[in-house]
């Protein structure tokens, strides 16, 4: 017995376009937001006017550290940046974060953002997958 049969295959190319952008757009905007909470988790109220340990956020002494901590993502949604607000902590969280000198002082490294986007980094991974449904 032989059957004949027609195979028509049509490629969505714009839709299958469409929702990759969606997907990168969402997944990026997520990792995001998940990377300045991991930030700002980490930061802690010191209970007294020490200092943190090196090599772990600075603490917190007074202001809005937390508050300072925010992200943006370019249009496109390709790329993102996130970070502590200079408006809110001027230069201090830069100091902190890479072990900078300021007014002839050197400050021991307390990291803040790279900790926090490392600690993510798998997480992001396993947002992306099966993440364009269609």
């Amino acid at each position: 017995m032989k059957v004949d049969a027609q195979v028509k295959l049509e490629l969505k190319g714009e839709r299958i376009r469409r929702a990759i952008e969606r997907a990168k757009q969402g997944n990026m905007r997520a990792a995001a937001f998940l990377v300045m909470q991991t930030a700002k988790d980490s930061i802690r109220r010191a209970r007294k006017r020490k200092p943190a340990p090196v090599g772990e956020p600075a603490y917190q002494h007074v202001g809005g550290w937390r508050a300072a901590i925010a992200y943006a993502m370019e249009q496109k949604g390709n790329d993102a940046v996130i970070g502590f607000r200079a408006s809110y902590v001027d230069q201090t969280a830069a100091v902190h974060e890479h072990a900078l000198r300021e007014e002839g002082r050197q400050y021991p490294k307390r990291p803040t953002m790279g900790p926090a986007l490392e600690r993510n980094v798998d997480q992001f991974a396993r947002s992306w997958r099966n993440s364009i449904g269609m």
